[in-house]
């Protein structure tokens, strides 16, 4: 189990797998819509980063990336206002207020964003640059935001529709996505790998982050495990490793 910090969002853990926590973003040419929250988004996609295999079927604590796809016609930023909302679906958790910049491809910031979970909105304010080249280009771009599951919100084992409320027009794609989340499972005593994370209740800026091996305690030889950070991350010195021994009736001890 491991901790991270980071100026934007730091992550620790024993190893990491490619976590995009909230950060991202690419433009270059644009088109709108109108609706207050959404109106400049025209693409959603929805990626199991724990299991990219997932095909429509995820675990409760997956860890879930939506990438949004925006694009902004000519003008419309200084027709609209520099301030547009992305509304997150009931069925993902939005619990901590974060912010993260949206770059285009030459690293240029051109969008500000912050999340707000009372209104389980993402909130975006397009910086100067940004309204600037609007003035004569069209700007098309994306963001990734990584997610979990509200299991309040939804019901495991049977399909389940997101609906993304996207403006409506020929080039937005989907508007929902049919998912099915499976259920809690007990203790595996079979498993061979896992890991999860969650956010430290007393720090948002900080993700708790745990990496299960041979479960199964069965012999493992010249073993390598390897993971990696994403940008705007970092892995704090602050890890450490238990070796756990389970029991018959699913209890376990632990030493250093």
């Amino acid at each position: 189990m491991t901790h991270i910090h980071s100026d934007n969002r730091i992550l620790a853990g024993l190893i990491l797998s490619c976590l995009t926590l909230f950060i991202f973003g690419f433009s270059h040419s644009l088109q709108a819509s109108a609706s207050e929250d959404n109106q400049y988004i025209t693409g959603v996609s929805l990626t199991d980063l724990t299991n990219p295999n997932a095909d429509g079927k995820f675990g409760p604590l997956d860890s879930m990336q939506v990438k949004y796809d925006f694009d902004i016609s000519k003008g419309d930023i200084d027709k609209n206002g520099r301030d547009f909302s992305v509304k997150v679906p009931e069925q993902f958790n939005l619990q901590t207020s974060f912010s993260f910049d949206i770059e285009d491809d030459q690293g240029n910031v051109i969008d500000k964003a912050v999340t707000d979970p009372n209104n389980h909105k993402i909130n975006v304010s397009w910086t100067d640059l940004a309204v600037s080249k609007n003035s004569n280009n069209e700007i098309k771009g994306s963001f990734n935001i990584l997610l979990h599951w509200n299991l309040a919100k939804i019901t495991t084992s049977v399909k389940t529709p997101i609906n993304w409320d996207l403006p409506n027009g020929a080039s937005v794609s989907p508007n929902s996505t049919n998912v099915i989340v499976k259920p809690a499972t007990n203790d595996d005593p079979d498993e061979m790998f896992s890991k999860w994370g969650w956010i430290d209740p007393n720090d948002p800026n900080v993700i708790q982050w745990a990496i299960r091996v041979n479960r199964k305690a069965t012999h493992i030889s010249d073993a390598v495990l390897n993971d990696e950070i994403g940008d705007n991350q970092k892995l704090l010195d602050i890890s450490k490793v238990i070796k756990v021994h389970y029991n018959s009736d699913n209890g376990w001890t632990s030493t250093p």
